[in-house]
């Protein structure tokens, strides 16, 4: 599981890696790109867990 922001300038949307990634990864791999809003902040959107809590619920429920 990675979670990265579409307004992250750090690791930026564009990057063809994720996909790439999860071709070789097996089935119970994932990645979500987190849409730009207000309450994204960039590269630190990481800090902020609203915008990942579902997702950390849904890993720990398939773990």
């Amino acid at each position: 599981m990675w979670i990265n922001s579409a307004d992250d300038f750090i690791n930026p949307r564009n990057l063809t890696y994720p996909q790439a990634a999860l071709a070789r990864m097996g089935a119970n791999a994932r990645f979500r790109l987190v849409e730009e809003t207000a309450n994204t902040r960039g590269h630190g959107t990481h800090t902020w867990a609203v915008n990942w809590k579902q997702d950390l619920v849904e890993l720990l429920a398939r773990s």
